[in-house]
């Protein structure tokens, strides 16, 4: 209890460090000023992106199921999704944690296994974080080296940056081959861990990981289809983040919306709630860098953030 409060302190404090840090940095009349150039009719297309955004989120989960056997309403399954965002994002760490929001809801409500819910979820994460390393792995280098930056510590991320993207395409390659991994490396670890007795969990993981297997082999029209799914709707919230900047009255060029959104995503890496602190210093320092505004950045950082809340909010009610 003692540490979880010490972590919880900890959390907080570099939150309201990164907070106090980009406020320093910024002229709070050039960000009001920026904000109040905003047209109604331009928020609302921007929410409207926000709106396609989230569907093309949840078409992965939706075709994941259906090759599954499972063919579920996009719409309930939309809200589900956002459901699962509002836990996650108002939970530190990176965002994690709404994935039982996901499995609960499909199980009690249309009757689908326990197992094949949970291993719908898990290929689906799997398939998102691979395409989020690839996407922020191309942007981390591409941001590097358009600054010039091509000593040691640019490539010294690439293998940081392949050990990543292997993660989740080793998982896949060996669900594909027929292997059940985790199940596996737990069946080793209780061979050597007198103590550890898993029992009925150990069986559950099994079923688990056949589900994934089944449709890591037998369904590869649903696999296409949700890694597509996923490239979509990566290029999407690019095209958001894009208008974002756009409306604001700054379009941003390739190199400069490569450096500025690589770091708006790794801001969420950061354990605060929401990423509290860390997404504004990150859009500050992004905007200093490219030589913009610092205001622009914290007026993107407080759409972003005001956009995320109510999200969040929306799904939890």
């Amino acid at each position: 209890m003692k540490n979880k409060r010490l972590w919880w302190l900890l959390f907080w404090f570099v939150a309201i460090f990164l907070v106090v840090w980009a406020l320093s940095a910024v002229p709070l009349s050039e960000t009001v000023a920026l904000l109040l150039k905003l047209r109604p009719a331009d928020l609302l297309i921007w929410l409207l992106m926000n709106l396609v955004v989230v569907v093309t989120m949840t078409g992965r989960w939706w075709y994941v199921l259906e090759g599954m056997g499972y063919k579920l309403p996009l719409a309930k399954l939309t809200t589900y999704r956002l459901a699962a965002y509002g836990v996650s994002y108002f939970t530190p760490g990176p965002q994690f944690g709404g994935e039982p929001f996901l499995v609960f809801p499909v199980q009690q409500r249309h009757d689908v296994p326990t197992t094949t819910a949970i291993a719908a979820v898990s290929v689906e994460k799997a398939l998102e974080l691979l395409v989020n390393f690839l996407f922020l792995a191309t942007g981390l280098l591409i941001s590097l080296l358009g600054q010039g930056e091509k000593g040691a510590l640019t490539y010294g991320l690439i293998p940081l940056v392949i050990g990543l993207i292997s993660v989740p395409v080793t998982f896949l390659w060996l669900f594909w081959r027929g292997q059940q991994p985790i199940s596996r490396l737990l069946r080793w670890l209780q061979g050597r861990i007198s103590r550890l007795r898993l029992g009925k969990t150990l069986a559950r993981i099994e079923e688990v990981e056949d589900g994934i297997t089944t449709f890591c082999r037998h369904a590869p029209r649903a696999m296409r289809l949700a890694l597509l799914g996923s490239f979509i709707n990566w290029s999407l919230m690019l095209l958001e983040y894009w208008f974002l900047y756009y409306i604001l009255g700054t379009p941003l060029t390739p190199l400069m919306l490569a450096t500025a959104y690589t770091a708006a995503r790794l801001a969420f890496l950061v354990p605060t709630p929401g990423a509290l602190g860390a997404l504004e210093a990150s859009q500050v320092a992004a905007t200093s860098l490219m030589g913009l505004d610092p205001a622009l950045g914290f007026s993107t950082a407080l759409l972003i953030r005001l956009r995320d809340i109510l999200i969040g909010v929306v799904g939890l009610l």
